[in-house]
């Protein structure tokens, strides 16, 4: 007997779920891989930046370190300073050249161990240009003494803010495009986004024959300036010789009102002024003192430059520049300093008010033999009694 034997062979799919198992488990290793190399790549950069934010504020305190020590060299120990200090350009250029120079030497080093130090520091008296953070109320008193001849360039910044279409026109504000105006603080604010600069400038090189400038002296030797901002350059206010070729030429004794273009691109005022009572040429020499001040808003940095070719300023202000260094990060800082120690009583004035003040004085009359009696209305304070104050 004879037959055919059939085998069957059954499929149940158990391979392909495997093998589907494999590529999700692949997929999700891939997956959870890069998450955790992520979440290290993260970490390391916010370690990283903390640590460099850390190192920066090392390098910047470095620096700083640099600058308060050539600083009190500089007010408080004269004598430890090169001969030629005041007179070599190069303690403001080199960086090593004012370290190596002083007694003793500086080295810089802040700490070895965190290699931790000031790199480069300079300090000269000798600059471009004058450069002083005016805040409100504030003024700045320099001497002149230019290496050649050359008249001096003012400039100011855009501090305040009004609303409009166009903030920064200069030609909106009291007095900008025509006339003069000295109105309230509140007006100016609201219509003017700058503020007016006031410029003394006393000659000295020849205070009325005495060894030293008194009271009438400073008078008949000071001319003042006050610059409006506006759209143009011009002499609002005094002798039309006191302006020309784009140039204020004030006269000592006098004072002038002047408009000064400010740039709405830029920001910036600019004025040029020549020497008070000079030759035709309207160049500053040695002798001159320059008091800034401003009026209504903040100036900010006003930059006192100068028309020469070259021609440096000498002993108005020290600029000490340092770089300090923490590992591999860096940070420079770049100061000015007056020439003397910083005094509280280089305000302009006693007192200062941006509100109307009543100003009451009393003479007591005088007998012989005593005293008078005061008025004694002008000592009540009272709405009715003291019309002198009475709105």
């Amino acid at each position: 007997m004879s037959g055919t034997i059939h085998k069957t062979k059954t499929y149940n799919g158990l391979g392909q779920a495997g093998m589907a198992s494999i590529i999700v488990t692949m997929i999700m290793m891939i997956v959870i891989t890069l998450i955790v190399v992520g979440f290290a790549t993260v970490t390391r950069r916010n370690s990283r930046e903390a640590l460099d934010r850390q190192l920066s504020t090392q390098a910047y305190y470095a620096a700083e370190t640099g600058v308060n020590q050539a600083a009190n060299i500089i007010y408080n120990d004269p004598a430890a300073l090169p001969g030629d200090f005041k007179s070599n350009a190069h303690y403001g250029i080199d960086c090593t050249e004012f370290m190596n120079n002083v007694t003793p030497k500086l080295t810089g080093v802040i700490s070895s161990s965190d290699n931790v130090a000031y790199t480069c520091l300079t300090a000269s008296p000798i600059s471009q240009n004058i450069v002083e953070n005016l805040p409100l109320g504030g003024t700045g008193i320099y001497p002149i003494n230019l290496s050649g001849p050359a008249m001096l360039k003012f400039s100011w910044q855009l501090t305040g803010s009004v609303t409009g279409s166009a903030p920064a026109d200069a030609s909106k504000c009291p007095g900008g495009s025509s006339g003069s105006s000295f109105p309230p603080v509140n007006t100016w604010t609201g219509e003017c986004p700058y503020g007016m600069l006031r410029i003394d400038i006393f000659d000295g090189s020849n205070p009325g024959g005495s060894s030293a400038a008194v009271a009438q002296d400073l008078t008949q030797h000071t001319a003042t300036l006050y610059l409006m901002p506006g759209a143009s350059n011009g002499l609002v206010a005094g002798p039309p010789s006191a302006y020309s070729a784009n140039a204020f030429k004030p006269t000592v004794g006098q004072a002038i009102i002047g408009r000064v273009k400010c740039d709405s691109s830029s920001q910036t005022c600019t004025a040029t002024v020549a020497a008070p009572g000079s030759s035709s040429s309207g160049s500053f020499s040695s002798g001159y003192y320059v008091r800034i001040s401003d009026i209504y808003e903040s100036l900010g940095n006003v930059v006192i430059s100068n028309t020469g070719s070259n021609v440096t300023f000498n002993g108005a202000q020290y600029t000490i520049d340092a770089t300090g260094r923490a590992q591999d990060e860096v940070q420079r800082i770049q100061v000015r300093i007056p020439p003397n120690f910083p005094s509280p009583f280089d305000a302009i004035n006693a007192i200062s008010s941006g509100s109307p003040v009543c100003k009451r004085f009393n003479i007591t009359p005088v007998t012989n033999g005593g005293t008078g009696t005061a008025d004694p209305g002008l000592n009540n304070l009272t709405s009715g009694t003291a019309p002198l104050c009475d709105s």
